[in-house]
């Protein structure tokens, strides 16, 4: 399986995004989220089905984000 490098910055913005309780984001808000953040690193742009991975490996059972 490759290492996905790009992972981490994911988390760390969906974290961000998730504790941020002044707004609700769907889905598409945090797919540009981090699509935002990666441009800024020059990276390659993710799809909704990567963040939606995400968000399902960060409500398992090490991090237990809800």
């Amino acid at each position: 399986m490759p290492l996905d490098r790009n992972k981490l910055l994911r988390y760390q913005v969906l974290n961000t995004c998730f504790q941020d309780n002044s707004r609700q984001y769907r889905i598409g808000d945090l797919v540009d989220c981090c699509n935002r953040e990666l441009r800024c690193y020059d990276l390659k742009e993710v799809s909704k089905r990567t963040v939606q991975l995400d968000v399902q490996t960060l409500q398992a059972v090490p991090y237990n984000v809800s």
